[in-house]
């Protein structure tokens, strides 16, 4: 047999009484009520907090993240994102303005400004030719 495998044989093993070890001490509490919960606070407390777990996850990866998430909402989405769209809308919002006063309804004033623009762009065909 390899050294490998006589470690893994050995962890299985340690498991496997540890394991029924925990469901025997739990049948003598509760099943037959032979024993008693020990009265200790330190490790009641502990237990409680699921070895306070949850509070060290709470330090270590949710509280960075909420501040890195709120620091790039703060100093880059707003400004950048947000910021580039609203110029962008108030941009197209002033040329919508702007280009709306040309519009007046009359087909005579939309003739005259293809008249116009086919005339423009007859005059550059020749002046460049």
């Amino acid at each position: 047999m390899t050294r490998r495998w006589s470690w893994a044989i050995a962890a299985l093993v340690t498991a496997l009484a540890l394991g029924l070890a925990g469901i025997g001490v739990a049948w003598a509490i509760y099943g037959t009520h032979r024993l008693r919960i020990p009265a200790v606070p330190f490790a009641r407390r502990l237990l409680e907090h699921k070895f306070y777990f949850d509070e060290a996850y709470d330090w270590v990866f949710y509280r960075p993240a909420v501040f890195v998430a709120r620091s790039w909402s703060r100093f880059i989405e707003r400004p950048l994102i947000a910021g580039s769209i609203d110029v962008v809308a108030g941009s197209t919002r002033r040329a919508g303005g702007t280009v709306s006063h040309t519009q007046t309804g009359l087909v005579r004033s939309y003739v005259l400004a293809v008249a116009f623009g086919v005339a423009v762009l007859v005059l550059v065909f020749l002046s460049v030719r």
